[in-house]
C-alpha cells in the first residue's frame, strides 16, 4: 500500500476559506477512486491553524499514477487553492504492515 501525505499551508489567516474548499471540491475529487482505500483530513495538533493535512492510503502505486498521472510526485493544486495556498508538499511511504485498529478498517482481523 501507499501512503500519500499532502500538506498544504495558507497564507496567513486563509486557513478557514483553504479548508473549505479542500472539503468541498478536493476531498469529492478523491472519494470513491479506485484503489483508494481511506482518506483522512485534520490540522496539525500545534500550530496557527493555517495547515491542513490530507492522508490517503492507496492500494498501490498504480492507483495512485492512475488518479494522479505522471505527475502523481508533484503537490498540484485546484485552480481555487492556488490563491490562498503559501506552500504545498506531498510525500509518499510504502506501507509494509498495517497493524492495530486499522486493521478491522481495511478487512483483516484487528
Amino acid at each position: 500500500m501507499i501512503l500519500r501525505i499532502f500538506r498544504l499551508r495558507a497564507h496567513p489567516g486563509r486557513g478557514a476559506a483553504l479548508e473549505h474548499i479542500v472539503r468541498t471540491r478536493g476531498v469529492p475529487n478523491i472519494r470513491g477512486r479506485e484503489g483508494l482505500v481511506a482518506l483522512l483530513l485534520g490540522r496539525p495538533d500545534e500550530g496557527d491553524g493555517d495547515e491542513l493535512v490530507l492522508v490517503s492510503l492507496w492500494r498501490d502505486l498504480a492507483a495512485v499514477r492512475a488518479f494522479k498521472g505522471d505527475a502523481w510526485r508533484e503537490a498540484r493544486l485546484l485552480p481555487e487553492e492556488i490563491e490562498l495556498t503559501a506552500a504545498a508538499s506531498v510525500s509518499h511511504v510504502v506501507v509494509d504492515t498495517v497493524a492495530g485498529p486499522i486493521d478491522a478498517f481495511l478487512g483483516g482481523a484487528g
